[in-house]
């Protein structure tokens, strides 16, 4: 099969790795799509160090299952493979089992690859009215929907989100339906698009109130934590959806004498993002903005660097 393989930070393609065995209690897929993430493109960095397939986001169809029910559906799945016996499991806390794999970032090749073997408690059949291209964003955008399973938004609450990259795009699709002021802050040229979508945002720190609520940093660099700092106000939280390649150099002397709350924030639950595709139809229309064949994926990650782009993905099928 055709596959990308990262090893020891180098990418390359391959016309023809050898195909996932998927043993029992396994199903083996046929990759339809698959989405660059921010976490791919750090694993690249030196992020976490992995030597596999790389790749989480996708759609695909079950070719072979134990289950003979799954075979011919059009699935997605959860990225993040549990051991059922730890004690997080036995606590329901799958996606923090402490001897987890997750696909196509730990110990698990990914789905930039043809094909990918995954356990079938992790896979989630599509309904027929999700498209493939909507289909390959409900990872991202259950990681999108998770904060407001762990912040009560109101229409009144005041949230800044810092970053308009691909997920901080997601993020701003999903808050501004419960809190229509919400204000991003974003790189210049990401702003007329954003207002495009009907969403206000500002290029210029100094445009902001510096006393948000509810500040969510999701630039994946190290000073858009400080500058969450900066504009949270006494007692308020900050949701962080960045992973960082680098250390934080922190003062956290305003953390403590103003009270602010700091919250990490990973994985989603997928039947949410799926719920959430079906009530908010073409929600995301527009989203995948580039489609690249696995082959061609040097301009395509060069690409997904670019701040005028969306989401890019790359066509299996291709």
């Amino acid at each position: 099969m055709r596959a990308l393989k990262l090893n020891q930070g180098t990418l390359q393609y391959h016309p023809d790795f050898a195909m996932p065995e998927a043993a029992e209690g396994e199903a083996l897929v046929r990759v339809h799509y698959a989405g660059i993430c921010g976490t791919d493109q750090q694993l690249l960095n030196g992020y976490y160090e992995f030597d596999g397939i790389p790749g989480h986001e996708f759609v695909g169809e079950v070719i072979s299952a134990s289950n003979n029910d799954l075979i011919g559906k059009r699935i997605v799945a959860e990225i993040n493979i549990a051991c059922l016996h730890c004690e997080q499991c036995q606590l329901g806390l799958f996606s923090h089992c402490q001897n987890r794999q997750v696909i196509g970032i730990k110990n698990h090749d990914g789905v930039f690859a043809e094909y990918v073997s995954i356990p079938e408690r992790n896979l989630h059949i599509l309904p027929d009215e999700i498209s493939d291209l909507e289909a390959v964003l409900i990872e991202p955008l259950a990681a999108a929907l998770h904060i407001l399973d762990q912040y009560t938004i109101t229409r009144e609450s005041r949230i800044l989100l810092i970053g308009a990259g691909k997920l901080g795009q997601l993020i701003a699709h999903v808050i501004q339906h419960d809190c229509p002021s919400l204000t991003v802050l974003a790189r210049q040229e990401q702003v007329q698009r954003l207002k495009q979508q009907g969403i206000h945002a500002i290029f210029n720190p100094e445009q902001a109130d510096f006393n948000y609520d509810l500040v969510i940093e999701a630039t994946g660099s190290p000073s858009g934590f400080q500058q969450a700092i900066q504009q949270v106000k006494p007692k308020g939280s900050i949701i962080l959806k960045s992973t960082y390649a680098q250390n934080l150099q922190l003062n956290m002397t305003r953390i403590v004498v103003d009270e602010i709350t700091i919250i990490g924030s990973r994985c989603g639950d997928f039947a949410t993002s799926i719920r959430w595709l079906l009530d908010n139809k073409n929600a995301l229309e527009g989203v995948v903005s580039e489609i690249y064949p696995l082959r061609e994926f040097q301009q395509a990650f060069a690409r997904n660097q670019q701040p005028d782009t969306f989401k890019i993905v790359f066509d299996l099928s291709a």
